[in-house]
């Protein structure tokens, strides 16, 4: 098996690394590599089974796109072949059709739908409760951007806070076994029943590492995520 961590040069926010660390300790017989900017990514080579990417400053979305953007065709090759891919924070908006900044618009590489916009005047904080194929998915968003324009192909369903944006009631973008998410959390670490899903699909699904904890800390916050008066504006339970 083997795992591709997009461009850790620039994938440095939110503790995001705690997924690439989790896969490693989930799957210590798999080889990873890392692709930096300079490097052709290895999953056109067919040999890939997961590849990841995090979040990254707003500056850094122009580098991804375009040192993902002579590979797009092999990509979507790798995405039609049911290989897994997962793309956590605001790699999301790379994926799109394009970023609109304040005084220029970046074009994405056109995945889906959705172009996201920036608003540096405002950062979106709060907490999250969706639901992805019968899975409860809790975590929290912290972002300069959003998504607008079409809900299609969505990846989870929103049961608390906010969706792509204030108004949508979905969240993220699936197609295949790509799965693209705002949300931050690690992910991973903070949703084990998503993770025994997404080692499935690679053949690997086992108890976790540390499972017994993470499951402990999901089943808490699903708990007050669940609570009638629940507010998911972050801040707002103190």
């Amino acid at each position: 098996m083997k795992i591709e961590f997009l461009y850790p040069e620039l994938v440095t926010l939110y503790g995001e690394n705690g997924n690439r660390e989790f896969l490693q300790k989930n799957l210590p017989d798999a080889e990873f590599v890392s692709t930096s900017l300079d490097m052709a990514p290895a999953f056109i080579t067919g040999t890939v089974d997961l590849v990841y990417i995090g979040s990254m400053i707003d500056n850094y979305f122009g580098l991804a796109i375009e040192a993902l953007r002579p590979y797009k065709d092999a990509l979507k090759a790798y995405i039609d072949s049911g290989k897994v891919f997962l793309a956590t924070g605001n790699a999301m908006d790379l994926f799109g059709k394009y970023i609109q900044f304040k005084d220029k618009r970046v074009e994405g590489l056109g995945l889906f739908d959705y172009y996201s916009v920036e608003d540096t005047s405002f950062r979106h904080n709060s907490w999250f409760l969706g639901k992805f194929e019968g899975i409860k998915i809790t975590a929290f968003r912290s972002t300069f951007t959003r998504q607008f324009g079409s809900d299609a192909d969505p990846f989870i369903k929103v049961l608390g806070g906010s969706g792509r944006n204030d108004k949508s009631k979905v969240e993220g973008a699936r197609l295949n076994n790509f799965y693209a998410t705002s949300l931050l959390g690690p992910f991973l670490i903070i949703n084990p029943p998503f993770a025994h899903y997404l080692l499935g699909l690679l053949g690997a699904d086992k108890p976790l590492c540390f499972e017994e904890t993470a499951v402990k800390a999901y089943q808490h916050r699903l708990a007050w995520m669940e609570e009638p008066d629940a507010r998911f504006v972050m801040g707002a339970l103190g």
